[in-house]
């Protein structure tokens, strides 16, 4: 908790609702190392919306692609990209035609597994059609599946990771 107890007055001066941060959404952790390492601005793309969006949005160009039409208004300053799962993974053909051309984060939280089928792991089908030299986020890295998936992401990219605890979930960044 002492961690926590640093990060709070940090992000308080932002006036961050803290409520869109942690449980399902990206964490807290999360939301600093963004704050800290991506300019105010920048372009960030963001695989599986939720209330972090809202605050993601409020200091960066944020295009979020979401399959759930309900979570497509969240956040109002967020561009959603709106792409049914074909094949195990977002709709590729809508993805590629609506991202934006140069970003400064990815962030892969999403699609969540359907079906008991993991979704999140097909990304790597499309890594070559990414600015893959910009960070990757895996968000949920407290899972082993997720873990793995991370780090065999590195691995396949030449990238190497750094994994971030936090109170609730952990999160890897690749770089």
């Amino acid at each position: 908790m002492n961690r926590l107890n640093e990060i709070y007055p940090k992000l308080k001066v932002r006036d961050i609702n803290f409520n869109n941060l942690d449980g399902w959404a990206i964490s807290v952790e999360c939301y600093e190392w963004i704050i800290d390492n991506i300019p105010e601005g920048d372009t960030i793309i963001e695989f599986g919306s939720g209330p972090g969006t809202i605050e993601l949005s409020r200091y960066h160009n944020v295009h979020t692609v979401e399959h759930q039409q309900r979570f497509t208004t969240l956040a109002p300053n967020a561009t959603y990209i709106l792409a049914e799962i074909v094949d195990g993974w977002y709709d590729s053909e809508v993805v590629f035609n609506n991202l934006p051309e140069t970003y400064s984060l990815i962030i892969v939280d999403g699609p969540p597994n359907l079906d008991q089928q993991k979704t999140r792991n097909n990304i790597s089908k499309y890594w070559d059609r990414f600015d893959t030299s910009v960070p990757i986020i895996m968000d949920d890295t407290h899972r082993e599946d997720e873990y793995n998936f991370a780090i065999e992401t590195a691995e396949l990219l030449g990238k190497t990771w750094t994994q971030y605890e936090g109170w609730q979930k952990n999160f890897i960044v690749l770089t």
